[in-house]
């Protein structure tokens, strides 16, 4: 019943083949050895630092930690303007998230709802053409 209707709608739909990807793995590092990939990147492979704020942050096993400072050293904290915007900051994006999450929930039902009035359709459609053949 719904095949003949696919048939007629769908029949000159043609997409385009995407063009093949390029392999992860073919990066010139990989296939150096080990003493040409030390030439190339240096012999201490230093973990990655970045200051930002006053604070200065670094990359170990995976995550991003905030470097000790030395004794003496000043360490700045955020003001206390800074603690509140930051609250109120936090607290919006929680709001948002909410949202977004609610949003998404009613996108779903309404993709359910139009899918069932979809197929609502056509099977009235493909019912009178049935009738109309006899």
């Amino acid at each position: 019943m719904f095949m003949d209707y696919g048939n007629t709608v769908f029949s000159n739909w043609n997409p385009k083949i995407p063009p093949a990807r390029l392999d992860a793995s073919l990066s010139s590092l990989y296939y150096l050895d080990f003493n040409s990939r030390e030439t190339e990147l240096g012999p201490d492979y230093a973990p990655l630092a970045l200051t930002l704020g006053g604070h200065s942050l670094i990359f170990q096993e995976g995550q991003w930690l905030l470097q000790q400072t030395p004794q003496g050293a000043k360490g700045r904290s955020p003001k206390a303007g800074h603690r509140t915007r930051i609250c109120r900051l936090k607290n919006k994006n929680r709001e948002l998230q909410e949202e977004n999450n609610a949003l998404k929930i009613r996108v779903e039902l309404l993709m359910d709802m139009l899918a069932e009035t979809t197929a609502r359709s056509l099977a009235r459609m493909c019912y009178v053409k049935n009738k109309k053949h006899l």
